[in-house]
């Protein structure tokens, strides 16, 4: 069947939304059978990551996380996915998930080439300093649990990277704790002048699943 190559064919020289639609839809037809194709949701995690990249989709790369992890849960062999995995990782500044990810890589990859890539990566991002993440995180958290927008915005300031972080892999994805994706997406903007997360949460409004997380 050619028709997996066709949808890698259109993520490298096409469309980055027709790619990334095209490789959604195939993903969840795979999965009529049971079990998705793990190769076609490592396409996806690259098709949102050329997504993010050519059109400013900083949304997408939370999306590229979601469809690479689960196709490693699927063939735990494919180090293309730990590759995507590894690279939106990084984009998040998620430094020690991405560092796990490289590991992977430098495991499961037969190439030596993208071996020695990951092996070059994973050096690079094991020599960064080590942060306090939890209690960092915490303090961001409380100070989104009040209603004090001033401290919110120190908050931010503070630990921009981190809010970042928590924005990106907890609190688009919840529904539930919107109120406080909404107070942290204008802190952020406040903070840096990037309005991505105020963008983000105003995306998540289309039908599929990996679009809105759903």
């Amino acid at each position: 069947d050619g028709a997996p190559q066709k949808k890698v064919r259109i993520v490298l020289v096409g469309d980055s939304t027709e790619a990334a639609d095209l490789l959604s839809r195939a993903a969840m037809a795979s999965r009529s059978g049971g079990v998705a194709d793990a190769r076609i949701l490592s396409d996806l995690a690259a098709a949102y990551l050329v997504r993010a990249s050519r059109d400013n989709r900083a949304d997408d790369v939370p999306r590229a996380i979601e469809a690479a992890s689960e196709a490693l849960e699927i063939d735990p062999s494919l180090p293309e996915a730990a590759f995507n995995k590894g690279l939106a990782l990084e984009e998040l500044r998620l430094d020690r998930r991405a560092e796990a990810a490289w590991l992977t890589a430098t495991v499961i990859e037969t190439e030596n080439g993208w071996r020695e890539e990951a092996r070059r990566r994973l050096d690079a991002i094991s020599r960064l300093p080590r942060v306090d993440h939890d209690a960092a995180e915490r303090a961001v958290a409380e100070a989104l649990g009040s209603t004090d927008q001033r401290r919110i915005d120190e908050a931010v300031r503070s630990n921009v990277t981190l809010a970042r972080d928590l924005f990106d892999m907890k609190l688009l994805s919840d529904p539930a704790r919107r109120e406080a994706a909404q107070r942290l997406a204008s802190a952020f903007a406040r903070a840096t002048g990037d309005a991505y997360q105020v963008r983000a949460l105003a995306s998540l409004s289309g039908p599929d699943r990996f679009a809105t997380f759903a």
